[in-house]
């Protein structure tokens, strides 16, 4: 991607040399990002929730768990679109560790750009409902397009699958358990609150798109955090160029952790993880 960006007269290009921050400067910075900030009158927003901030869950940056949980924010809004796990999260959820006046978890799905749609299927697998011996993480595997789900059920039933389980759970039963159910489409200018200050996106490898669909000018997000591995290049470099561009004013650079990106212009950050960095 690095030729493909240096093909983009922006200033942003500049980002040559890393800063690496330890957990105490990250939080500092991104305490610093959220000067200016009332939280009692902001929203703390994730799309593409999957599991966030309940026990024992290990893919969520601690530092975004934390800003989530010991904000006094005018609400934490949870959005997943798997009704499976909408449902396990809202059940899992302890909301007395969160300071919000309210924490919402909805089970919504982001309308394509120009669709009519009001509903999406979502197709989820099954097959631990019927044979609890199977992993976890099968409950996990879901998405709004069927044929995506062929590829990792080959993988689970190759490479993770043992045993009895493997001769039973072959690709193709595996995949005679997947139900599909309506979920309800909302047009991301709905689903995110004008009110929001920290947006935190994992929406199965669109990320880069929903990005460049967010009207930067009207939201003024002071964090932004999002993954651009499993995406097109065309699609990130289009998400690279809307956070820079007029008045986003976005810029990025380096630090460790889970999310580890992030330089400041004003007051205004995005974070990116270390799988896009490693591809610039």
């Amino acid at each position: 991607m690095r030729a493909a960006l240096s093909g983009i007269a922006l200033p942003v290009l500049a980002f040559a040399i890393p800063h690496h921050m330890n957990a105490h400067q990250r939080r500092m910075a991104m305490l610093h990002s959220l000067v200016g900030v009332h939280p009692k009158s902001s929203s703390f927003v994730v799309l593409g929730a999957h599991a966030f901030g309940t026990s024992g869950e290990s893919n969520d940056d601690p530092l975004l768990v934390e800003f989530a949980q010991r904000w006094p924010w005018a609400q934490v809004l949870l959005v997943e679109a798997s009704p499976f796990l909408a449902t396990n999260l809202s059940g899992r959820l302890d909301r007395t560790r969160y300071k919000a006046s309210a924490v919402r978890v909805r089970n919504a799905a982001v309308c394509p750009s120009g669709s009519a749609k009001k509903t999406m299927k979502f197709h989820t697998l099954t097959a631990r409902l019927r044979d609890g011996r199977l992993p976890s993480y099968i409950d996990q595997t879901g998405s709004f397009n069927r044929s995506n789900m062929e590829p990792v059920i080959a993988t689970i039933a190759k490479s993770f699958l043992r045993g009895d389980l493997k001769t039973i759970w072959t690709p193709a039963k595996l995949m005679s358990t997947i139900v599909a159910t309506d979920v309800k489409c909302i047009p991301l200018a709905q689903l995110v609150p004008a009110s929001t200050a920290v947006l935190v996106l994992d929406v199965e490898g669109l990320d880069c798109k929903l990005i460049t669909s967010l009207d930067l000018c009207q939201l003024r997000l002071r964090i932004i955090t999002f993954e651009a591995h499993n995406t097109e290049e065309p699609d990130c470099l289009a998400a690279y160029a809307h956070l820079w561009r007029g008045c986003s004013d976005y810029r990025h650079g380096v630090f460790e952790g889970p999310f580890v990106a992030k330089e400041s212009r004003g007051n205004v950050h995005f974070f990116l993880n270390q799988t896009t960095l490693d591809r610039l």
